[in-house]
């Protein structure tokens, strides 16, 4: 395809896909192990997945692109960026659970802890939403925050 930006594929974008894909893979063996040491290295491979995926949303928002770029490679990254970043939380909250996070003697309760991830998301999902005018990006945490809530009915604070 002429008219494509091979610039952005291959001059910026580069190895950095085949490596988010690679971890990817990677971090479904580690987190199906079900045990803490897997869920503390599942932790580390999808962060470094969330960093690599951000650097790429941030090239495609960044590249000039024609209409089917924009929804394909912008949306698309998009989307995948901030379904990573969701599931990043929501590891880093198993973890913080396995951790004794669930002990009432750490603080909090479960379900305030789940507020607080909650809120620290919202700050994140909102400050690259707006510093990267990428509103797709915002969508994303309220799909998310959605998809939890519709979950978690037992909880009045959630």
């Amino acid at each position: 395809m002429p008219d494509r930006n091979n610039e952005l594929i291959f001059g910026q974008i580069k190895y950095v896909f085949a490596v988010n894909m690679i971890l990817n893979g990677s971090w479904l063996i580690v987190i199906l192990t079900n045990t803490n040491v897997g869920f503390g290295f599942s932790f580390l491979i999808i962060a470094l997945m969330t960093a690599t995926q951000a650097f790429i949303m941030v090239k495609s928002l960044r590249a000039k692109l024609d209409l089917v770029e924009i929804f394909v490679i912008r949306c698309g990254f998009t989307i995948y960026t901030g379904w990573v970043a969701a599931a990043t939380i929501i590891n880093a909250a198993t973890l913080l659970k396995l951790l004794g996070m669930k002990n009432p003697n750490a603080g909090f309760d479960e379900s305030t802890w789940s507020v607080i991830m909650l809120h620290v998301a919202l700050v994140i999902y909102v400050l690259a939403s707006f510093m990267e005018r990428n509103p797709l990006f915002g969508a994303v945490y309220i799909w998310a925050v959605s998809a939890i809530r519709a979950k978690q009915t037992a909880y009045s604070n959630i």
